[in-house]
């Protein structure tokens, strides 16, 4: 439509001016059912049909007041059904005035569009029920009943007037069903509204949804005691006041009917008398005088007053200060440069503590907390009491949980007729402000606030100065832990004094924290803890209603219990856990292990020593001496020279996985995703593990980032096909799949190679040959493109290599293997050499295409 509507800005109006009313008479057709004369077709556009026609003489201004001519002159077809001049002239008083005007253009523009369809469409092919999508975009409900067809709720009177370039209905009436809530009120001259309805920035919600609204006119708003509000947030409330969120027609209002509108928490009360439609706000009652003025998103009731809304109430702030409960919670917000956000628009709901829960908090938390350092755990913490919206008591449910501001969600109890949130009860409820509503409540919620704010505020600074110091801030805010933390009394007593390495600071620190929640009422006599220190396992004692916690080293009491926070669970303690001799990595653990010596190297080699003595955690699945012993000559050797440095280095982290997986984790059937990517198979049986193929021997080395386990193979599973030519020396191939520029071919999925040895390139009669696309064609037909083993080639079966058109054929002689090319053959002389990527088996000759 866009470009349509821009193809009509440049009609020239003299030329539709210039029509005559000769025209109409070659565009009407008129035969019966049996009258077969043939009719010439209309020779007149559109336009200079309507031109010529007398009876749409108003319709014509429109189209050029619109620039539309040019549009109904093209090639169309369009059906186009045409008000007549009557129709134009039982519009409302100045409706018509208004419309040719140039400034309310684009609505005219949406009236004339929204009386045409594309296509030619006749009278005979309109249907009862059918709708019609206008070049306006919004659809006409065609009705037929009784000979009488109505279109958008207009009759046609004339039908079928042709035109070169489509068909022209007369019709009774003119449609403004395309227009908004917005274009009806400009069009009928209310031009207080449309003024206030720009200022306040609300157009755009009046022209969207389906709405109900109680349109004052200009005399309404000139009898405003004091004048009309001046500023958009003033206006606002005044205008929202006289919409409502759906489509209410005059037959629908019914007595004592309650309308909710969208000014937050106003109703309109509708009253029936006499014939009267009175509608009563908060402050004052209107009359409609003037009913269903149907709109394209909704209706339009005209009164003749200006509803206005209650007196606005403080803002949240407001009313937290002038409640003498909530000052310690003023105080707060003060403190947490909040009352600015709790005085803005919202809404927002706000469960507010009253001075004698802040009183209950133990000792120092209120003064800590209002300190300038603590800013942002203060606002953590009060923003945790704000959910946004404005949430009333009768809306709160059983088992609701609100997403406060904070993020966090606050759980929600109804039970007996009381209501508690996060733990507190609502102690009064619905007290209403401006921008939302507040209940007062019993108890502070401390939610929000993790273990280390908790610990700040409760007062454990040498915790916490141990925590900043190790680096453990991050880790201590995240997942789900509990945390034996030690007095300040007990750092002070720790012999010797803290630790200073950061380091051994951290292993003590870890000893004090298990990486899932345990509540006093969890913990059992003799349970065996595991705690973030690898290998620190902490035992719990219960005796005498006391629980006492038992480290490597020695134990401690647990004084205070279960401080909840967000990310788990306190246990104040009377001493400092003290950790074990440290473990070294998983590189020193390697090293100081006689049967890893080819290992060390091996990762030496490949620059990997660093990595394995990281942060972690690994898991290693170590090959012994042995293993490595165990690969085919010169393979070990190959996998140490510099320029294999990237296969090795596949290889080794083929070996490793992310995590602490000890021997008890791994299961029959489970799947490993290592470090280089590629899985690796478990399988448990018999009591033995296997992973890879390659049996663990001795599990559960542990080390300071990790677990090792060796093994009695060395596992080849993540190279592929090339990099097994290169680490077996099949120089000759190596050199001749780079020469021909097959290498990354030779890298994808799933092959079966038969791999010359280099005797066999040696051989070539006259010598391998040089030209790439030659020696391409050589290799090709040496690739089968799938996996086969030994076991699956058969006697007489056809293998279709990478070489379009050329096969190879299998002969089985006994225990051998003999490949049949186009002309000449070779034997297996060594199967089933594994690759990521597929199966090598090594032949003898080179065949020849």
């Amino acid at each position: 439509m866009t470009t349509m509507l821009h193809a009509l800005k440049h009609v020239s109006r003299r030329a539709a001016a210039a029509l005559s009313f000769a025209a109409l008479t070659t565009t009407m057709v008129a035969c019966g059912d049996d009258d077969n004369t043939p009719v010439a077709p209309a020779t007149q556009t559109i336009v200079q049909t309507a031109a010529g026609t007398p009876q749409l003489s108003t319709l014509v201004s429109a189209l050029q007041a619109a620039e539309l001519t040019t549009t109904l002159s093209g090639a169309g077809p369009f059906t186009v059904f045409a008000p007549v001049n009557p129709a134009f002239s039982a519009l409302p008083a100045d409706v018509l005035t208004r419309l040719l005007e140039t400034g309310n253009r684009a609505i005219l523009t949406k009236v004339l569009t929204f009386h045409v369809v594309p296509g030619r469409i006749t009278a005979s092919q309109l249907q009862n029920g059918q709708t019609l999508t206008t070049v306006e975009g919004t659809t006409l409900p065609v009705t037929v009943a009784n000979g009488v067809v109505t279109v958008g709720g207009a009759r046609v009177t004339t039908a079928d007037i042709n035109a070169s370039n489509g068909v022209v209905h007369l019709i009774d009436g003119v449609m403004l069903g395309s227009l908004d809530i917005v274009d009806n009120a400009i069009i009928r001259g209310f031009s207080s509204l449309v003024s206030a309805v720009t200022t306040a920035n609300l157009t755009s919600a009046l022209r969207g949804g389906n709405l109900t609204v109680f349109a004052p006119t200009d005399a309404a708003f000139a009898a405003i005691p004091g004048g009309a509000p001046t500023t958009a947030a003033a206006l606002a409330p005044v205008l929202q006041l006289h919409v409502v969120g759906s489509r209410a027609l005059s037959s629908q209002l019914t007595n004592g009917q309650q309308l909710p509108t969208l000014l937050t928490g106003a109703n309109l009360t509708v009253a029936l008398a006499a014939g009267r439609v009175n509608i009563t706000g908060p402050r004052n009652t209107v009359q409609v005088v003037t009913a269903d003025i149907v709109a394209k998103n909704g209706v339009i009731h005209v009164v003749d007053n200006v509803l206005l809304p209650a007196a606005p109430p403080q803002t949240i702030t407001q009313t937290a200060v002038a409640t003498a409960q909530l000052s310690t919670l003023v105080t707060a917000l003060q403190a947490a440069e909040l009352t600015g956000t709790l005085s803005g628009a919202g809404p927002f709901t706000v469960f507010a503590p009253v001075n004698d829960a802040f009183a209950a908090l133990p000792a120092g938390v209120v003064s800590r907390l209002l300190e300038t350092g603590n800013r942002a755990i203060l606002s953590k913490l009060l923003t945790f009491h704000v959910v946004p919206g404005r949430i009333t008591a009768s809306q709160l449910q059983n088992g609701q949980t609100l997403t406060t501001v904070e993020g966090t969600t606050l759980p929600v109890t109804v039970a007996n007729g009381v209501v508690t949130v996060g733990g507190a009860r609502v102690i009064t409820a619905d007290i209403n402000a401006s921008n939302g509503v507040v209940h007062l409540v019993d108890g502070v919620l401390l939610g929000s606030l993790d273990i280390v704010d908790n610990a700040i505020i409760r007062g454990f600074s040498s915790l916490v100065s141990a925590v900043t110091a190790a680096n453990l801030g991050t880790a201590l805010r995240g997942g789900n832990l509990t945390v034996f933390a030690p007095t300040n009394a007990a750092f002070a007593a720790i012999p010797g004094g803290a630790p200073s390495d950061v380091a051994a600071l951290t292993r003590v620190l870890q000893l004090h924290v298990v990486g899932a929640r345990a509540l006093s009422t969890q913990l059992s006599n003799g349970q065996q803890l595991t705690s973030l220190l690898p290998g620190g396992t902490l035992t719990v004692s219960l005796a005498n209603g006391g629980v006492r916690i038992a480290g490597p080293l020695n134990s401690a009491s647990v004084v205070t219990a279960d401080i909840v926070a967000k990310n788990g669970v306190i246990h104040v303690i009377d001493n400092v856990l003290l950790p074990a001799p440290a473990l070294g990595t998983i590189t020193q653990t390697a090293v100081a292990t006689a049967q890893l010596s080819t290992l060390v190297a091996a990762l030496q080699a490949a620059e990997l020593t660093g990595t394995l003595s990281g942060t972690g955690p690994f898991t290693v699945f170590a090959p012994v001496n042995a293993a490595f012993a165990d690969l085919p000559a010169g393979v070990l050797q190959r996998l140490l020279e510099t320029g294999n440095r990237a296969i090795l280095s596949k290889l080794l982290t083929f070996h490793v996985v992310p995590g602490r997986i000890t021997a008890s984790q791994l299961r029959n059937g489970q799947t490993l995703t290592t470090v280089e990517g590629t899985t690796l198979p478990v399988i448990v049986a018999s009591g033995f593990v296997f992973v890879g193929g390659a049996r663990v021997t001795t599990a559960d080395i542990e080390a300071s980032n990790g677990v090792v386990h060796l093994i009695d193979g060395v596992l080849l599973g993540s190279l592929d096909i090339v990099d097994n030519a290169i680490i077996r020396g099949l120089t000759s191939l190596v050199g001749a799949v780079t020469a021909a520029n097959l290498t990354t071919a030779l890298r994808g999925e799933n092959l079966t190679v038969f791999a010359p040895t280099n005797a066999a390139f040696a051989a070539i009669p006259g010598g391998a040959p040089t030209n790439p696309a030659t020696l391409a064609s050589v290799l090709q037909l040496h690739v089968v493109g799938s996996r086969l083993t030994a076991a699956e080639l058969s006697s007489g079966r056809r293998l279709n290599t990478l070489l379009p058109n050329t096969g190879l054929t299998v002969e089985l002689f006994a225990r051998t293997v003999r490949l049949n090319g186009p002309r000449n053959f070779a034997t297996v002389v060594a199967a089933d050499i594994v690759a990521k990527n597929g199966i090598i088996h090594l032949i003898d000759t080179v065949l020849l295409p």
